[in-house]
């Protein structure tokens, strides 16, 4: 629709720890830094010129990569959200709220989901950083992308690639 600003609402830290409350993840969802308001632009200046209707945001964190998507587009027809984090589920539900929009979330591993396309766009800002698994598991994973950096993104290339329509485009 028109163009608007969205209010986001997610943790602002840059150094905290895994909190694993009774085995369900809890750790902090990523703050908005640089990479994420340059994704936003970059989205939102897609989204104007297709005008996508369905979206998929991976690793979705506070949901700002799909809901920026979402307010850009002038009709939403699915908004779905998948993380690993039940605390990011919290953030895209409230994000969701305060900006007026209507959405799933799926909690799992994007490995583990059983995803239905189609969908015309696919956001997501993975983890990105190459670090080795921690020994105690309590390991940041917005920023966990393997020993290489590239695990999460690959495995978000390989699961949802299928799941875009003919002219879905993957940001």
């Amino acid at each position: 629709g028109e163009d608007h600003i969205g209010l986001i609402a997610t943790d602002w830290v840059r150094h905290a720890t895994t909190d694993l409350t009774n085995g369900v993840n809890m750790t902090a969802v990523m703050y908005l830094g640089e990479d994420s308001r340059s994704l936003v632009a970059a989205t939102s200046g897609i989204v104007r010129k297709r005008q996508p209707t369905r979206f998929l945001d991976v690793c979705a964190g506070s949901g700002v990569q799909g809901i920026m998507a979402a307010l850009h587009s002038s009709h939403v027809e699915r908004l779905v959200f998948a993380d690993v984090n039940l605390r990011a589920k919290r953030f895209v539900q409230f994000n969701l709220l305060l900006n007026g929009l209507q959405g799933d979330f799926l909690l799992g591993s994007i490995g583990d989901l059983a995803l239905s396309g189609p969908f015309d766009m696919v956001t997501g800002n993975p983890p990105y950083w190459p670090l080795p698994p921690s020994r105690d598991g309590r390991e940041l994973l917005f920023q966990t992308g393997g020993i290489s950096g590239e695990r999460v993104t690959e495995l978000i290339v390989e699961k949802t690639s299928a799941l875009l329509s003919s002219d879905g485009v993957m940001v």
